[in-house]
């Protein structure tokens, strides 16, 4: 059993380190984080995850990545797990197995499993579930977990334990409490005093201290050396005494491969070896301060863990940015390649330099205004530099300006195979031949304009500038045949080697030029993910191209083609919280983007953009179905309303991926969902579905097809036994209904019948007596009340019926001649008026009803006798003959005045009486029985005009009856063809005169 020291060991053991401490100090160098020499972890591109992007707490406690390459982090408030951008938290409320928010530890075991230590528990995560391996009662409070070479668990507490695969052991040849330890092929373990022993089997090594033993933060193994971060520097064991390698305190630490990283109060460190070789001071982490916890990752990319900020995320990217830390000034405008470097002209002059280390080799006040805006190397030698107040030339180390341009800005340089120097400023293109600086010949035109860009091809010079592309070949400038181009601003001019020619413009992307063909667009619609392009060059066998969102290239041989493959190196999100930002890029000229030193350069306003030519493989992104929920939130029973979630395990460019998904057979097509990692389905029905996902870069291709089947159960309401259970319901619900109708159908046709047999009998009798007084007033309606003779309205209802018959009688007996007419006789009584003003009206009315009667006696049963109005009377005598016309007046003259007699009134009653036959002759029409009538009240004026007591009869012409048609006619008309001899009125001699 190993005893942790004795007293008198530990005397040895101080007084022994305490000589070696004294020797190192006199005759011993250490190495200090002063004198190691910066490397490019300060160029590392990093992310941060904190409460905004889901974490539950800002102090970050411990870190690991699990076996599908997720990382764990855990706070003070919970566990949690991110792959770049879906964040999920676990926490006591929905996993009590935790039994405390607060996360102290986390380690990742070689099968996967993670175990996390909290203030209460010590549990164990496998297959989505935490089971509780130990609580603090058990075993104490937990100081660290290690895995050793064999896989196993080691974990300090109260005790040494160790996990056999079922539970935790204490190991029994440790006693005492473990204030840390870590596991390789040996076990190094610190108790509370801060000593060290190694334990091998059944025997123990104790390492020294050259000092009082310092306060064990955490210990780490590299090739069987310890390593020891104390309260006081970095310690390593060499044989059994520790040595110190750092005095900075050291917070935490941690190995991958050969080196040691660690953490101090300055930053970042990595050993390797026997010294530092890489650092990342505080204030070049983004000013992320408090560090707690660090680990490492593959590629070297490592997370920092804060107690304020959350976690961060570091990575080296194929871009860096050049800036002030590494010498150089805050802006850019032009780049040239040198012999011995990159030539950078900034705002504060020239600098130069390689990779990562620049400085200043022409200061501002030696150019015109101090910006470096332009610049050319001459087959001479000579440097020229273009400012944004005028140009300058460099020869024998003089600078002498160029006068003729003084106060304007040049923004390119371009040497012409002739040697002359072209510059192009903002007031126009100027050429130096040598001897002076004027207005190249032929482009008077742009004088006033401001030129961009200039490129030579043989014998033709393109120039671009802010208001579209010209074409000046032979002392003439033209942009004829560059409508496309003709305003555009055209910031950058590219021949390929080709021979084709690029012109990158600032808002319609970029436009090709075949060797005889017109321009055509690369814009939007052919892939470019930008509307602008500021800087164009060609390296093996890509078109590079820059502008204010990013970097990207195209292969050159795919630059024509209909969907052209284009890879974006780098892109610009902007300033996005708790991320770094590369700014990219500045354009306008030429000189804006470069090859050097197989690194492709590009201004900006934050120094200048670096990029390694030599890309990685582009990998598409692969998406992963995470978990499916219902509405409920459950991933265990699935129903109608569910949330797919789906994401992609990227720490980098999580921002930049577009997903789609499909939910096979539900719907087939894809659905584009942006940087949705959720899809939402509503109203699914039962059965099984096929779930797919694709994720993709930005402006890149999809990825490979991640899928999951999905089962949704069916409610009870959608399964086959309660829908056959419903129909058989439903059937016996529609039979007794029909039952119940059938029976209420049958009560209701008897009431029905019985009621309408009543209603019926009802009906009738009432039909019966409303025929009857329908009679009864059709009756009054022809009869006149007086006499009880039908009146008018009879006389017009049945005239026609007589009339029929005598149309129908005439056709039997047209072969026979016969004289028989219907005769209208129109019978007035005479001086009736002098009866009511003697004797009064009631007389009046009982003389006429006893003429009434008289009348009706002396006429035949089928004549029609109407009282036609006062004291007048008309009878209608079918198959009458004209002959017998006086023998039937005389017969109702008599009448009337028998009817006198019959009152016993002094004054003889007579009557005057006009007949007329009808029709009037065969010519006349037969239906036309008012001219008829006309006429007999004619002749019965005219029997009252020939002294009364008489008849009168008229015959009128045959001619004249065959042309009239009238139907009605007047008294004057018939007077007058009475004097025209066509109208022949004579009174009837009376057989039986009364």
């Amino acid at each position: 059993m190993y005893a942790p020291y004795s007293v008198l060991f530990q005397q040895k053991v101080r007084l022994a380190t305490f000589f070696f401490y004294i020797f190192c100090l006199f005759f011993s160098t250490f190495p200090a984080i002063a004198s190691v020499q910066p490397d490019l972890l300060r160029h590392y591109q990093y992310a941060t995850w904190s409460v905004e992007a889901g974490l539950p707490q800002v102090t970050v406690t411990s870190m690991a990545r699990g076996a599908d390459g997720r990382m764990w982090i855990g706070t003070q408030n919970g566990l949690a797990r991110s792959d770049g951008q879906a964040m999920e938290v676990y926490q006591v409320n929905e996993f009590p197995a935790l039994g405390s928010n607060w996360i102290k530890l986390i380690q990742v075991a070689d099968n996967g499993d993670l175990w996390v230590s909290t203030l209460k528990h010590l549990v164990r995560w496998r297959d989505g579930r935490f089971d509780v391996m130990a609580q603090r009662e058990q075993i104490g409070e937990v100081t660290a977990l290690s895995i050793d070479s064999s896989g196993k668990l080691w974990v300090a507490a109260d005790r040494l334990w160790y996990f056999d695969g079922v539970a935790l052991v204490q190991y029994d040849q440790w006693q005492g409490s473990v204030r840390t330890l870590v596991a390789g092929a040996n076990v190094w373990v610190a108790n509370d005093n801060n000593e060290i022993t190694k334990l091998t089997g059944s025997a123990a090594e104790f390492l020294s201290w050259p000092v009082e033993p310092l306060v064990v933060r955490q210990m780490a193994i590299i090739k069987q050396r310890l390593w020891v971060a104390t309260s006081q520097g970095l310690y390593r064991s060499n044989g059994k005494q520790l040595e110190r390698m750092t005095e900075s305190p050291v917070i935490a630490l941690t190995t991958f491969g050969d080196a040691l990283w660690f953490v101090s109060e300055q930053g970042v460190f990595v050993w390797r070896g026997d010294h530092i070789e890489a650092q990342l001071l505080t204030e070049e982490a983004g000013n992320f301060t408090l560090i707690s916890t660090i680990f490492v990752d593959e590629n070297h990319a490592f997370w920092l863990g804060s107690q304020a900020h959350g976690a961060r995320y570091f990575w080296r990217a194929s871009y860096a940015q050049i800036s002030t830390q590494d010498g150089l000034s805050e802006s850019s405008w032009s780049l040239l390649p040198e012999k011995n470097g990159l030539l950078v002209g900034t705002n504060r002059g020239l600098f130069l330099g390689q990779k990562d280390e620049f400085k200043r080799v022409v200061g501002a006040n030696q150019i015109p205004g101090g910006v470096g805006y332009a610049l050319l190397r001459d087959s001479s030698g000579r440097l020229w530099v273009g400012t944004r107040e005028g140009l300058a030339v460099q020869e024998k180390s003089l600078w002498r300006p160029i006068k003729e341009l003084r106060g304007q800005q040049v923004n390119s340089l371009l040497e012409l195979q002739s040697g002359d120097i072209l510059i192009g400023a903002a007031r126009g293109l100027y050429r130096w031949d040598g001897e002076r600086v004027g207005v190249l010949a032929g482009t008077q035109a742009l004088v006033g304009k401001s030129v961009r860009s200039l490129l030579e091809d043989n014998s033709t010079l393109w120039i671009g500038t802010e208001n579209g592309l010209k074409e000046w070949r032979v002392g003439e400038l033209t942009s004829a045949t560059l409508s496309p181009l003709a305003q555009e601003f055209v910031p950058a001019l590219l021949q390929l080697q080709d021979g084709r020619v690029l012109a990158a413009t600032y808002q319609r992307g970029i436009f090709i030029k075949s060797l005889a063909g017109p321009w055509r667009s690369l814009e939007l619609s052919r892939g470019l993910p930008t509307q602008g392009a500021f800087g164009l060059f060609e390296h093996d066998g890509w078109v590079w191209i820059s502008n204010g969102d990013g970097v990207q290239r195209i292969p050159v041989d795919q630059l024509e083609a209909k969907n052209p493959m284009l890879q974006v190196v780098y892109f610009d999100e902007g300033q996005k919280l708790g991320r770094s930002r590369l700014r990219c890029c500045n354009g306008g000229g030429n000189g804006r983007a470069v090859i050097d030193d197989g690194y492709a350069w590009f201004s900006s306003l934050a120094g200048v953009v670096r990029i390694d030519t030599n890309l990685p493989e582009v990998k598409v992104p692969v998406a992963k179905v995470r978990k499916v929920l219902d509405v409920g939130k459950s991933e265990s029973r699935l129903m109608k309303d569910l949330e797919v979630h789906y994401s992609v395990l990227d720490f980098r460019n999580a921002q930049q991926i577009a997903y789609r998904y499909r939910m096979k057979p539900y719907n087939n097509q894809w659905q584009e969902a942006g940087d949705r990692r959720i899809a939402y389905y509503t109203n699914l029905p039962p059965g099984p579905f096929v779930f797919e996902v694709q994720a993709k870069q930005a402006f890149g291709r999809w990825g490979p097809v991640a899928s999951a089947t999905i089962v949704v159960e069916a409610y009870y309401y959608e399964t086959l036994w309660f829908k056959c259970l419903i129909a058989a319901l439903v059937l016996i619900f529609l039979y007794g209904i029909f039952r119940v109708r059938t029976f209420s159908l049958r009560t209701r046709s008897v009431y029905l019948a019985q009621e309408i047999q009543a209603r019926t009998e009802q009906l009738e009798t009432m039909n019966s007596e409303l025929e009857r007084v329908n009679k009864k007033l059709h009756l009054a309606s022809i009869t006149d009340p007086l006499t009880g003779l039908h009146n008018r309205r009879f006389m017009t209802e049945q005239i026609g019926v007589e009339l029929a018959r005598m149309k129908r009688q005439r056709q039997q007996q047209q072969q026979v001649q016969s004289n028989n007419v219907l005769g209208f006789f129109l019978i007035d009584l005479d001086w009736f008026k002098h009866v009511n003003d003697r004797y009064g009206h009631g007389v009046g009315d009982m003389l006429l009803a006893e003429t009434a009667s008289n009348l009706k006696k002396a006429c035949r049963e089928s004549d029609m006798l109407l009282r036609w109005g006062g004291e007048e009377f008309l009878l209608l005598a079918p198959d009458s003959n004209p002959s017998e016309f006086s023998r039937i007046a005389d017969r109702l003259r008599r009448a009337v005045a028998m009817a006198g007699e019959k009152m016993g009134l002094p004054q003889r009653i007579s009557a005057s009486i006009g007949c007329v036959p009808h029709p009037l002759s065969l010519r006349s029409d037969i239906d036309n029985w008012t001219f008829t009538l006309a006429l007999a009240d004619y002749c019965l004026y005219q029997a009252k005009a020939a002294g009364r007591n008489c008849s009168v009869t008229a015959v009128v012409d045959d001619e004249l009856l065959s042309t009239y048609r009238e139907a009605k006619i007047t008294s004057t008309e018939l007077s007058s063809w009475r004097d025209e001899g066509r109208l022949n009125v004579r009174v009837l001699e009376s057989l039986d005169t009364p």
